[in-house]
């Protein structure tokens, strides 16, 4: 039984590889995968920059790029974009801030956090305007079951659909007439009523 370092503790066997640009084969794949080449299209067309690739070793990378978000490639570019001009940093942060819905001040604190480029580059941020739209489609599927419900029960009792219309109208006002009077008393009050 050969004993040797544990996994965490190895080394790399061989150098990072590089062509002429200093771009990596993993990066360059990446980029090619990126303008939805396939694994073979890009053996091929990296061939000439690096000689010695394995078919497995692009695969690999292939199935590593399924695994991030679809649009890992364009926030990496604006990553880099910005390490090269760092006044882009706040037009970052409004971008960021417009598409997850969050203030800038909590992007920048996100920013601060070990790893939070990272995470934000994996999409592991918190989304709230993703969170705000599946809580708006669980509740109108509540409220399609609910309807569903009352006009099977109307049919099943041999409720005609005129009574069930009159019902289901002033069901509705009752719940307005009650949002508004509880509406009023916010607001003269200052409080919720208990």
């Amino acid at each position: 039984m050969k004993l040797g370092l544990p996994k965490s503790l190895r080394r790399r066997e061989y150098p990072i590889q590089r062509d002429k640009y200093g771009l990596t084969l993993r990066r360059s794949a990446f980029m090619l995968f990126h303008q939805q080449m396939r694994p073979g299209e890009v053996k091929n067309h990296l061939k000439e920059r690096f000689p010695e690739i394995k078919p497995n070793t692009i695969y690999r990378y292939f199935q590593q790029y399924q695994k991030l978000p679809k649009d890992f490639q364009d926030r990496y570019s604006m990553i880099q974009f910005m390490k090269k001009d760092p006044s882009l940093f706040n037009t970052m942060v409004e971008a960021i801030s417009e598409s997850r819905g969050m203030s800038q001040e909590d992007i920048i604190l996100l920013l601060q956090q070990p790893w939070g480029l990272h995470r934000l580059l994996r999409d592991l941020w918190p989304n709230l305007l993703k969170r705000e739209e599946e809580k708006q489609k669980r509740q109108e599927a509540k409220s399609h079951r609910v309807i569903t419900n009352i006009i099977g029960l109307a049919l099943a009792s041999g409720t005609t659909l005129e009574e069930l219309t009159n019902i289901v109208e002033e069901i509705w006002d009752k719940a307005i007439k009650k949002k508004t009077s509880e509406a009023a008393d916010i607001n003269q009050t200052g409080s919720y009523p208990v």
